[in-house]
């Protein structure tokens, strides 16, 4: 699982990077920003992915 999170983060990054190439009044703030929100989408998703899968075990 770690290793998907993982991938999507670095997928995300290098589109980010594309855009980067393509229009340069994205800044670096805006960047990380996406990155981060990208990352906590995945927390989120993992949380609640050991929330359902806790109570089909019950």
């Amino acid at each position: 699982m770690g290793g998907r999170k993982f991938t999507n983060y670095y997928l995300r990054k290098e589109r980010i990077k594309q855009l980067l190439k393509n229009d340069s009044s994205i800044t670096e703030k805006q960047i990380n920003k996406e990155l981060l929100k990208c990352y906590f989408d995945n927390e989120l998703f993992q949380i609640e992915l050991k929330k359902t899968t806790k109570n089909k075990k019950k």
